[in-house]
């Protein structure tokens, strides 16, 4: 028998959702979309360099976001 999903989402337990965009040692930036149309970011930002983190530009170390 073989399972039956709506969605790659949903096979895949919500991994499919999760892109890394960046990865270096001075910023890592990950981007969620859980649900088709909400997505939010996460950035890690060690050297408080101006980043754009989805539609805004941030200093922050750390900085998660939510866009509608």
């Amino acid at each position: 028998m073989k399972a039956a999903y709506k969605n790659a989402l949903e096979a895949s337990a919500g991994a499919s959702g999760i892109q890394v965009v960046q990865d270096e040692i001075d910023l890592t930036l990950l981007r969620f979309e859980f649900e088709p149309g909400e997505v939010s970011w996460v950035a890690f930002n060690p050297n408080g360099e101006s980043v754009k983190v989805g539609n805004v530009e941030s200093t922050e170390l750390m900085r998660y976001q939510k866009d509608s």
